[in-house]
């Protein structure tokens, strides 16, 4: 337990103390800790000296709760025996921070003291990677729990860890979190649109339910290349006659400089009654100077000269000015890229204090202090004079040193010697007037205060005042005081060294009472008088040496005491700080200053022996824009002081006496100071006086002292010096003057918040510079392209105490990387090691930016940057190497001479001509050919970049895919032939065919979970294709027996993470969901239904927030109406769950009934028995949508409500009728319809069918059931989905659903694909390999493809058709449901029925097409007025971006847009609805690579949920 041994120690070396006895005195000393560990049991020890008496002991402590004093423990002890007592005293929970400790005896007195009480905390610290992080990101932290001796906790396991959004929801969670020496290291992947803001990590620890956080900010950014750094003038005052001199450096993160311009601006600082502020508005802001300069080449450094006639310290009469706001922007040249650095400077004025930090004299021994005078910046001033003066009571006569120098330090020295005194003495410093001054009319002051001894026996700790490094001697003279009687004996001084709240290390040391020969007193401003009876006092000295060992860091106090024979105790102390190190020491250091991109470095890892070490390496650059929050050797000690309350701020106020008035009619004067209380502040008159004394010693080192002996000595005026002073003769004292105050909870301590901390950040500091011109020889063979933030997170064990190399391979940034490295061993704690960094830079290296994609035919202008990072000129060639998609334009080669960190720019011209992905390199070498460049000496540098290019084909992208799913339980065979003719207008070159067999139902999907729908999925409704999906295929391998898939089930688990961190970016308040989140006006009923059902149907696989899980299901629920259906809330995109025309609201509650009941949330059954009420409104006559989901719904409430009598005659009719509405397609194949052109509703209807009819089952239903299945299978697109997001969505259960019921027989399939006028392909299926999805190239679409199946079981054919058509014309898609497409080609002039799209392009700037215009009209044209959610599609031209400051104002100007996307070339804009009013939707993209021969582009405008409808203009283009 803490200070238990230092309790113990003392006692045990006291108990040995023989004491006087025959008096009928109590004699006895209780020792305790001054705070108490709640809910643990600390140790109090009362030695009993003597009890004549035979009294009753009894200790109570107590605390004070509500006004009312609350006793929490007691223990009494009956007549014990004069002997040391150990007593246990448990202390149970209290909410107070406070308390007092009781003892009893002889029958009514007592004595007490207060206390203070803490909880005791483990430090946790939980860092991540870094400060920020970019959507699409992974986000990787750690987690360390240590004791206060910076050992960790190694169990039990972390209970709960998890990571909450902005909105408070959690997205992650993990349990029983097991640590390796203490270490927890995990991650979290951000999804590509996460909500941005301030993330949060929480850890919560045990039974006492603490919790820990640590956030991070994830936000779009781009790293800086570079530093920009503000040097402000060293002496900023305005009487030292001088100009001032800002200085800016621009420094690449490489440490190369950069070259370009900047701007200054001066601005004043100004002062208002009291108060600062920064200027005024920007329109009328007061400028003292504007200044343009040049970074220079060589170091990328300006200088800026402000003048002092510039400033003018008095602005309009109302204010002045106080300093200056320096303002800098850098302009890099060539690129354009700025950054802005403010830096305020405040006038700078000269100080003088006093920097000594003892505040007590010990009569007879000298005392030393100290002032130091210093200019504003904190620079000495040396040699100026100072005059010192010395005041007290006790002190007569003047007494001061008139003129004094300081010295190089701008320090001067002082010594006092007093002898017996019960009163301060103070002693002033002020600068004298005269010409070798340059501090004016400053001055200081420093009051000592009196250590008071009855015996007048005093000791005192001289050390040097610095910070001791670990390892070093701490030397320590000890002086002390003796009268004759003791001359010549020997005393036995004690000493004990506490640090961290624990005691260290106790010894005795032996000296004789000798007096020493006095020193010679240098700059005595006071010495006393003795009298005779004090010239009888001697100083005796013995010398005390102690290790600045690790363990005693930040700080260790020694504590050196003795007892007199007359029972007195003589004590003192002395604090002693050490550089803040670990018993574990770490080093980590590469074994190179600097290295190119992608060599390979060593890292020599040391630490204590089965360390476990924490490695992180950022990009400096991070550390440009936010600092870390590194684990550093600072935030380390500060947090665990917190946890170790230190009482020396709350006793001082205890240890000050009331002086008496000198005449009865005397006022008390003005409170000139105060001090602090623990719970309430005095002002204290300067008639108050503060003491030390021996009490004093310990209570400061947290020891609690109660004691019938002398050991709490006061200084008394017109009395004795003893532990009760005696009236004042006038009978008044000076009275005390309070003050209530709102007490803050102190950190640590029961009932107190556990403050929030800042941690700081260590500054970087680059490990060497890179010298590039000593450089021979540098071949560049490896190509760039690992391009982190974070290179190094990783844990590495120490088997032993012996260095470690770990062979590191760069990335290839050219940045300074930064390293900090924390080990944890179990036995000798953490350790870290300073933080270092590495260089990695190219003296030679060049960059180029491609677009991501051209089309075929287009002219790339292909702008490559060369830069010299050597101080040398040199001879460079750029070469221009291969590529697959075209031709070089001219030259392949160009060389130049490129001078001294400098850079140039060519540009390659590329013909693109063939189709697909292509790479693009280029080579920078030396030209040995230039002789009239450079030095002449040999030199060898290059490096070589390659990049790839999407070729795309001009025209509109078409893809078909075709398919059939096939079951034989007969080894018979089946030939099929299939008709893949292509249209007239197709692009040359364009198609290409691939197919591909499985034997898995699910399989198409299985393999494409990412991506199952072709649509843009950026609103709330369309993410979950993305989520839902993922729950049904896992579903289906466990009911499958298919669930030894791994891969399939880690990729399932990821989609759904990623999904619901999604979901939740479209999450109210209130818990609803809708569309577009908080941009929507409330929640939506439809989408908040589909939320819940597939949130609680994850709760199988990943962690879902419980609690925010039910405040959605309430808000759903707090909208049944009274006949049971439910109201719509919040807008409902889906326009078939509208019921049609009527507006019925039937659907829609079916809608909701499925989602509650599968998501198993609701508990009522009420709920479900009123929701039928609203579904018997369906009938033969109802919408055929609003049947077929309704008959669903009625079969999942009988079998909940398990009811056949009254619901089931109701499901079974509604059965009934719905088969009676089927549509055939061929043979066999059925499917339900509502009309012609909407495959998406009839998917999601069929599938709905499937659901109900295998829920009743029966062979007639099951048969129709597998009919129906083969129709929905033959709709899928190329990646497993359908059409949209609900149709999809339902199709997948309903095929997983029909799956489970196919029996598990053996499959054993031989597929041959023959393609017309090629070889043929063979493919075999076997329940091996049955859910692997097979597939194979087949060029160019063949006009014919024939494939036959021979054997056993099930499997599905799939043939996907990619190609393109000619822009000129526009095209639609009408399906007959018969796997085949039938294309109506109409002139582009011609107008689609449901949409009209037109595109107008105009020149935003100039007569370039640099950055264009584009005003977009739209609108709708069918009769119901309005479409469902439509997007619109916008193809950018080659090279072009958007403005995303365009797109954002977007939002004013067009209330129904909600959001854009931008991703591999394509804007999608998202819009509520589209109706008849044309719509103008205006927007800016700029060039960012320059294309020639630009083709045109198209804009598409379509209905999400009914994709049949659309509309497109191909007219996008712009010529110069």
């Amino acid at each position: 337990m803490k200070l238990l041994r230092l309790i113990l120690l003392f006692v045990m070396l006291w108990a040995d103390v023989p004491l006087a006895v025959g008096t009928e005195e109590t004699k006895f000393i209780l020792m305790a800790p001054s705070v108490f560990a709640v809910e643990k049991t600390e140790t109090i020890l009362l030695n009993i000296l003597d009890n004549p008496k035979k009294s009753n002991f009894k200790i109570r402590l107590l605390t004070e709760e509500n006004n009312e004093e609350r006793e929490l423990n007691a223990i009494v002890l009956e007549n014990p025996d004069a002997k040391l007592h150990e007593i246990q005293l448990s202390v149970p929970t209290t909410k107070s921070y406070s308390g007092k400790l009781e003892l009893h005896y002889d029958e009514g007195k007592n004595l007490s003291s207060e206390l203070l009480f803490f909880t005791p905390r483990y430090s946790t610290f939980i860092e991540t990677d870094k400060p920020f992080y970019k959507p699409g990101e992974l986000v990787q932290f750690r987690i360390l729990q240590t004791k206060e001796n910076f050992l960790p906790i190694t169990t039990p396991a972390l209970p709960k860890v998890w990571i909450t959004n902005p909105d408070g929801i959690k997205t992650a969670v993990w349990t029983d979190v097991e640590r390796k020496n203490g270490l927890v290291q995990l991650d979290f992947q951000l999804i590509s649109e996460p909500i941005k803001g301030h993330w949060t990590i929480s850890v919560r620890h045990g039974k006492d339910e603490r919790v820990d956080i640590q956030s991070f900010e994830v936000k779009e950014y781009v790293l800086p290349k570079f530093e920009v750094t503000v040097e402000p003038p060293r002496d900023f005052d305005l009487s030292s006659g001088n100009d001032f001199t800002w200085k800016v450096c621009a420094k690449y993160t490489f440490g190369g400089a950069v070259q370009g311009t900047v701007k200054a601006v001066f601005k004043p600082v100004k002062y208002h009654y009291g108060f600062y502020w920064r200027g005024e508005s920007p329109e009328n802001e007061t400028i003292i100077s504007q200044i343009n300069g040049t970074l220079r080449k060589n170091d990328g450094c300006s200088e800026f000269v402000l003048t002092k006639e510039n400033i003018n310290k008095d602005v309009d009469g109302k204010a002045r000015v106080s300093g200056v706001i320096f303002n800098a922007t850098i302009e890099e040249k060539g690129t354009g890229e700025t950054r802005e650095v403010i830096e305020t400077n405040y006038f700078q004025k000269a100080t003088l204090d006093n920097t000594h930090q003892r505040q007590f004299y010990r009569p007879f021994i000298p005392f030393r202090g100290e002032f130091t005078l210093k200019k504003g910046n904190d620079d000495p001033i040396p040699h100026a004079e100072l005059e010192l003066t010395a005041e007290g009571e006790d002190i007569e006569g003047e007494h001061k040193i008139e003129s004094i120098q300081t010295d190089q330090e701008g320090k001067v020295y002082f010594t006092i010697l007093a002898g017996i005194s019960k009163t301060e003495i103070t002693v002033k410093a002020k600068c004298k007037n005269s010409t070798k001054n340059a501090c004016s009319e400053l001055s200081a002051d420093q009051t000592i205060y009196p250590w008071v001894s009855s015996s007048n026996s005093h000791i005192e700790i001289n050390s040097p005042h610095k910070i001791a490094k670990c390892g070093e001697k701490l030397e320590a003279e000890v002086l002390f005081t003796f009268g004759k009687n003791i001359k010549g004996s020997s005393i036995d001084f004690k000493y004990i060294v506490e640090s961290r709240g624990n005691i260290m290390k106790t010894g005795v040391v032996t000296a004789k009472a000798e007096a020493i020969t006095p020193p010679t007193l240098k700059n005595v401003v006071y010495k006393a008088n003795f009298t005779s009876e004090e010239s009888e006092i001697s100083v005796g000295k013995f010398n005390l040496d102690l290790l600045a060992e690790s363990r005693f860091s930040p700080e260790l106090k020694l504590i050196v005491f003795y007892i007199r024979e007359d029972k007195e105790i003589v004590a003192s102390s002395r604090t002693f700080k050490i550089q803040n190190c670990f018993t574990n020491k770490v080093t980590s250091k590469f074994t190179k200053q600097s290295v190119r991109p992608g060599q390979s470095v060593t890292l020599s890892l040391g630490a204590s022996a089965d360390s476990l070490c924490a490695l992180t390496a950022v990009d400096k650059a991070v550390k440009l824009l936010k600092k870390r929050d590194t684990w550093d050797a600072e935030r380390f000690f500060l947090l665990n002081n917190v946890n170790g309350v230190k009482q020396e701020n709350y006793v001082s106020w205890k240890y000050e006496v009331r002086k008496c008035k000198k005449e009865p009619s005397e006022k008390p004067v003005a409170p000139e100071r105060a001090s602090t209380a623990s719970r309430r502040i005095r002002y204290h008159p300067r008639y108050t006086m503060e003491f030390g004394n021996a009490k004093r010693v310990f209570e400061d080192s947290r020891v609690l002292i109660l004691s019938t002996l002398e050991h709490n000595i006061k200084p008394c005026h017109y009395g004795n010096t003893k532990e009760e002073c005696d009236e004042c003769p006038f009978g008044d004292l000076f009275p005390e003057v309070y003050f209530t105050f709102a007490t803050t909870s102190m950190p640590g301590l029961a009932g107190g918040a556990v403050p929030v901390l800042e941690s700081v950040a260590v500054p970087a500091q680059a490990s060497g510079t890179f010298d590039a011109d000593r450089v021979a020889v540098i071949k560049e063979e490896k190509v760039r392209s690992f391009f982190p933030e974070t290179w190094l997170w990783k844990l590495e064990g120490v088997s032993a105490n012996e260095t470690k190399n770990l062979l590191l391979e760069t990335p290839d940034s050219i940045t300074d990387w930064v390293l900090n490295t924390v080990c944890v061993s179990n036995t000798d704690g953490v350790g870290i090691a300073p933080e270092t960094s590495l260089r990695v830079i190219k003296p030679f290296f060049m960059d180029f930016t491609l677009p991501y994609s051209v089309k075929r035919e287009e002219i790339l202008h292909l702008k490559v940057s060369l830069f010299n990072q050597l101080s040398r000129e040199l001879p460079v060639k750029l070469t221009f190497g291969s590529f697959t998609g075209g031709d070089l334009r001219g030259k392949q080669t160009f060389s130049a001479c490129l001078g001294g960190f400098d850079k140039l720019v060519h540009t390659f011209e590329l013909d693109t001509k063939v189709l697909g992905k292509h790479n693009i390199s280029v080579s920078a070498g030396i030209d040995d050919s230039l002789r009239d460049c450079g030095s002449g000496e040999s030199v060898s540098v290059s490096d070589e970049i390659i990049k790839p290019i999407l070729i795309k084909p001009e025209g509109i992208p078409v893809e078909k895919t075709r398919s059939l799913f096939y079951c034989s339980e007969k080894k018979d065979v089946q030939q099929i032939s299939w008709n893949l003719e292509l249209p007239e207008n197709i692009v040359p070159g364009s198609d290409r065919a691939e197919v591909a067999v499985i034997g898995d139902l699910l399989g198409p999907s299985m393999e494409h979970l990412d991506r199952l729908v072709q649509l843009p999925v950026g609103c709330g409704e369309q993410n979950m294709v993305l989520f839902v999906p993922n729950i049904v295929v896992l579903k289906y391998l466990n009911v499958s027996g298919s669930a030894e898939n791994p891969r399939l089930q880690e990729e399932a688990v990821q989609n759904m993470k990623a999904g619901y961190q999604r979901e939740l970016k479209y999450r109210h308040d209130d818990g609803s969901y809708s569309a577009f989140g908080k941009s929507d006006e409330s929640g939506s009923m439809w989408l908040t239904a589909f939320v819940v059902k597939s949130f609680a149907q994850a709760r199988e696989f990943i962690d879902v927030d419980q609690d925010d899980l039910k405040k959605s299901t309430d808000w759903i629920l707090s909208h049944q109406l009274e006949n049971g259906c439910f109201r719509q809330v919040g807008k409902l995109f889906h326009k078939a769950m509208k019921g049609g025309v009527s507006e019925s609201p039937v659907a829609l509650t079916a809608y909701i009934l499925i989602a509650l009941l599968k998501s198993k949330s609701v508990e009522n059954d009420k709920v479900f028995e009123n929701g039928l009420d609203c579904l018997k409104q369906s009938s033969a006559d109802t919408e055929l949508y609003t049947r077929v989901i309704s008959t669903y719904a009625l079969q999942l409430i009988s079998e909940r409500l398990n009811r056949p009598a009254s619901v089931g005659n109701d499901a079974r009719k509604a059965l009934d009728d719905l088969i009676k509405s089927t549509t055939k397609e061929g043979d066999t194949d059925v499917y339900w319809q509502k009309d012609a052109t909407s495959l998406g509703l009839n998917i999601e209807m069929t599938a709905y069918a499937i659901l109900t009819l295998v829920k009743v089952g029966g062979t007639e239903n099951l048969e129709l059931a597998f009919n129906a299945t083969r129709w929905v299978s033959k709709q899928r697109n190329s990646n497993g989905g359908f059409v949209s997001t609900q149709d999809t969505v339902v199709a997948l259960e309903a095929l997983a659903v029909f799956a489970s019921t196919l029996p598990r027989g053996n499959v054993d399939l031989k597929i041959t694909v023959t393609p017309e006028g090629r070889d043929s392909l063979n493919f075999e299926v076997k329940s091996a390999n049955k859910q692997i999805l097979q597939q194979k190239d087949l060029g160019s679409v063949p006009r014919n493809l024939q494939w036959t199946a021979d054997g056993e079981g099930c499997g599905l054919i799939q043939v996907e058709n990619y190609f393109a058509c000619y822009l000129e014309y526009r095209f639609n898609f009408f399906y007959k449901f018969q796997n085949t497409v039938r294309y109506n080609l109409k002139k582009s002039s011609e107008k689609l029925d449901a949409f009209n799209v037109t595109s107008k392009v105009s020149k935003a700037k100039g007569e370039k097409c640099t950055d264009l215009e584009l005003e977009f009209t739209l609108a709708y044209n069918l009769p119901d007025g309005a479409s469902n959610m439509a997007v619109l599609e916008v193809e950018l031209l080659s090279g072009y971006k958007p403005s995303t400051t365009s797109l954002d104002k977007l939002k004013n100007k067009v209330p129904t847009f909600k959001r854009w996307e931008f991703e591999e070339g394509k804007l999608q804009l998202y819009f509520d609805s589209i109706d008849s009013t044309p719509l103008s939707v205006p927007i800016i993209i700029a060039q960012k690579v320059q294309v020639e021969n630009i083709k045109p582009a198209q804009v598409k405008l379509y209905d999400y949920y009914e994709q049949e409808w659309f509309a497109r203009d191909v007219r996008f283009i712009c010529s110069s």
